[in-house]
């Protein structure tokens, strides 16, 4: 391989030979001609910081690798069932890395990257964000009373004062919660900071165009989703998975663009009138109001 410095060397000297032998060729005189030389030598040193900072890159890259290797041998002399598997965890970790992915394993870590998240969205851009909210009041008041959601809450107020725009899809499983004035009092703050409020509910004939949505996800941007896991076992978040993947990402945001069709735009006059909301929405739509069903129980997730 090429030393890429050594080229580069090479390829400046021939660079000012064929100045100084164009100058003397067109009978440049001889001011001009320094100026045109220390104009090329100038631009010579500017490129020769950036290679050796490429070089020092590509150097740091292939120790790094050297540095597997060895991790590898290591491990395998050892023979120890504990270290070969934190290898492979840590090779596992790295190919979702490359493929612009990572795993969040707990509630705390997901609220922690969220708020990291938001925190570094600017002005024009748009934040997608969906809360599933809990099933009865006592849950719901620990919910929003909770610290770490209201640091997330505090990242969408920020990013919203900082010209992002903001919107936050709710998801009610009951539909009369939302007559809970600390939950009103709450969406009023966000709405009065510039954050869009949007409602949605499960008994409403509509909702049945969302069967099919995860309820639980974040787009920051158009950059990357933040789609959280819940635990089948305590039916909360327990994790979720950051993707930066472009298919993955546009497919959020058309998700996300159908369940604002469906929602409600949050005022102090939003219905709590689960059945009859549920008969007009089925009247438009030419349908009977469907029964409650299994997919309606979904859990809450992580609020966020």
């Amino acid at each position: 391989m090429r030393n890429p410095k050594v080229v580069f060397v090479a390829g400046s000297v021939v660079s000012l030979a064929v100045t100084v032998v164009t100058g003397v060729f067109l009978d440049i005189s001889t001011g001009v001609l320094a100026g045109l030389m220390s104009e090329a030598l100038t631009t010579i040193l500017v490129l020769w910081v950036r290679v050796s900072e490429v070089e020092e890159g590509i150097n740091a890259d292939i120790t790094r690798v050297l540095d597997l290797v060895s991790l590898y041998r290591k491990v395998a002399e050892l023979d120890d069932p504990l270290f070969t598997e934190k290898y492979k965890q840590l090779l596992w970790t790295l190919r979702e890395l490359s493929d612009g992915q990572y795993q969040l394993h707990t509630l705390e870590q997901v609220y922690e990257d969220d708020t990291r998240s938001i925190e570094l969205m600017q002005n024009n851009e748009v934040l997608r964000s969906i809360c599933p909210l809990a099933r009865d009041t006592d849950s719901l008041k620990q919910q929003i009373r909770n610290k770490s959601y209201l640091a997330s809450i505090k990242a969408h107020l920020d990013a919203a004062q900082r010209g992002v725009r903001v919107m936050r899809i709710y998801a009610f499983l009951d539909r009369s919660l939302i007559d809970l004035t600390e939950l009103r009092e709450h969406f009023s703050s966000l709405v009065s900071a510039n954050v869009e409020v949007y409602v949605i509910f499960h008994d409403d004939p509509r909702f049945r165009q969302a069967q099919s949505i995860h309820l639980d996800f974040l787009v920051f941007g158009d950059r990357k989703v933040s789609i959280g896991e819940i635990d089948p076992r305590t039916e909360v978040v327990s994790g979720a998975r950051i993707d930066t993947n472009r298919m993955t990402v546009e497919k959020c945001i058309r998700e996300y663009n159908t369940l604002l069709r469906i929602s409600e735009r949050y005022s102090p006059e939003t219905t709590t009138d689960a059945s009859a909301a549920a008969s007009f929405g089925a009247a438009k739509a030419g349908r009977k109001p469907r029964k409650r069903t299994e997919a309606d129980q979904r859990p809450a997730a992580r609020g966020s």
